[in-house]
């Protein structure tokens, strides 16, 4: 959660920001730091090489669907094609940093590699949010729009009804008719399943 006062700053006219990436692509070495800058550029002790790197924004389609990420490096020194060809890169994180001049505070979303190419002067990396919406369990409980998932009248105290009635079928229809809705444990927001942001 961002500070008020970054918030100013993010939202403001004159808001210059720098781009930052991680690639973490051994457990045992650092990851590898890029700025999408002309310099170098030092953050939180650590130093970001400059370089030919950018990303594309994360969209979400007509259906629901959360649409992958790409990320575009320069490849003309071969140090990303030493990675691919070095490293098992599939299903690493990739941490993509947003910071803004005069403030300390960042925006930062971690991502997971799901392909990667090299061409002769770039590589492309495809980027997931790292979780399938559409199998998405929040914690251990699929998310419904329809179903709860709640024990009914269970000593867990989640579902939280205490009228007479001794069954429930676990529906909104249900929980509706029973009073006990603003306990229901699913998401009518969600649509076919699906969670829309």
């Amino acid at each position: 959660m961002l500070s008020p006062e970054t918030k100013a700053v993010i939202n403001s006219e004159l808001a210059n920001s720098i781009y930052l990436y991680e690639v973490y692509y051994s457990e045992t070495e650092p990851p590898k730091r890029w700025a999408a800058w002309d310099i170098d550029v030092v953050y939180d002790g650590n130093v970001y090489e400059r370089s030919a790197i950018k990303h594309s924004e994360l969209t979400q389609s007509t259906d629901g669907k959360i649409n992958d990420v790409t990320l575009t490096v320069g490849n003309a020194d071969r140090v990303i094609q030493y990675l691919i060809e070095t490293y098992d890169l599939i299903k690493k994180p990739i941490r993509i940093l947003e910071i803004f001049e005069g403030v300390d505070e960042c925006i930062s979303h971690t991502y997971t590699i799901k392909a990667a190419k090299t061409k002769k002067d770039s590589a492309i990396f495809t980027l997931s949010i790292g979780f399938d919406f559409l199998k998405l369990e929040v914690p251990a409980r699929k998310v419904s729009s329809r179903i709860c998932g709640w024990d009914f009248k269970g000593t867990d105290g989640a579902c939280g009804y205490a009228g007479p009635d001794t069954t429930c079928d676990h529906t909104w229809e249900d929980c509706k008719a029973k009073g006990n809705v603003s306990r229901i444990g699913c998401f009518p927001g969600v649509i076919n399943e699906r969670i829309y942001f």
